[in-house]
């Protein structure tokens, strides 16, 4: 019966979501916004249709992916490679505060491995 709730649950917040993107697309704002807004006034904290927190956090992990796939569809790899710079540039940075981390770590007398966490 677990299985229904949540199929219930989960349609729910997919028609909500179509109608709710629809208007938000109308006025000009960002479906990512929509979906937040539609998950909002879903949830356990807003009209609390969907009440379960347990399935709100699997719904929402659902939401997640289903937005990294919208975002992987919409970008193609020319757009990528032509932010290969960037891309550079934000790795050296991202490696930099790594090092940084472990060398203030070690300074204060923690391990390696806490310095990089």
């Amino acid at each position: 019966m677990a299985q229904l709730d949540f199929l219930r649950d989960l349609v729910i917040l997919f028609g909500a979501s179509i109608v709710v993107v629809y208007c938000f697309n109308r006025l000009h704002v960002p479906a990512v916004v929509g979906f937040l807004v539609a998950g909002a006034l879903l949830g356990p904290y807003g009209l609390d249709v969907v009440n379960d927190v347990a399935r709100v956090e699997l719904l929402a992990e659902v939401g997640v992916v289903m937005l990294l796939f919208t975002i992987g569809v919409e970008v193609s790899l020319e757009r990528v490679t032509s932010l290969s710079t960037l891309v550079c540039v934000g790795l050296i940075q991202i490696g930099t505060a790594i090092v940084l981390s472990v060398l203030v770590g070690m300074a204060v007398g923690l391990p390696v491995n806490q310095g990089v966490f």
